[in-house]
């Protein structure tokens, strides 16, 4: 049985790249959230960073139409995949303010970076694959971040 992804390519590296960011993404967040728990009175700050940035995604998965219009679907998805990059750096400052704000805005770029992965679907595959489509996108990011996790065990 052939993978109908290898048929399209755009949405393939769209589905490598989020396998990529997420390796990176979980294999940080192991690290710092086992980091955070052993550092006296900083449990409170991750806690309310992921409360931040849940409640910035609804605000992200909302504005993500707006911003795919205004700016394009390429500079859309490249902020998205920014915005995780810029909180894993800011998170090793240490400066809760600035973990707070980056944290809100990784929320809105989780929210334009997943309206932007679906128009990108939308656009670039037939309407009777969108659903196989988007579960191998979906197969590639959770091999990534699954991969990123293992990856902490070994170092």
């Amino acid at each position: 049985m052939k993978l109908k992804i290898f048929d399209y390519p755009q949405l393939l590296l769209l589905g490598l790249a989020l396998g990529f960011l997420f390796f990176g993404w979980n294999a940080a967040e192991q690290h710092l959230t086992s980091f955070y728990q052993k550092t006296e009175g900083q449990t409170a700050t991750a806690l309310n960073s992921l409360a931040i940035l849940y409640a910035s995604a609804i605000i992200g998965s909302f504005a993500g139409p707006i911003f795919v219009r205004k700016f394009g679907l390429k500079t859309a998805i490249i902020f998205g995949f920014l915005t995780y990059i810029v909180l894993t750096f800011g998170i090793t400052s240490k400066i809760t303010p600035l973990i707070f704000t980056l944290s809100a805005l990784l929320g809105i770029g989780s929210g334009i970076l997943s309206v932007s992965q679906i128009d990108l679907l939308r656009l670039f595959s037939p309407q009777n694959l969108r659903g196989e489509l988007a579960g191998s996108i979906n197969a590639l990011r959770t091999i990534g971040g699954g991969l990123g996790v293992f990856s902490v065990f070994l170092f």
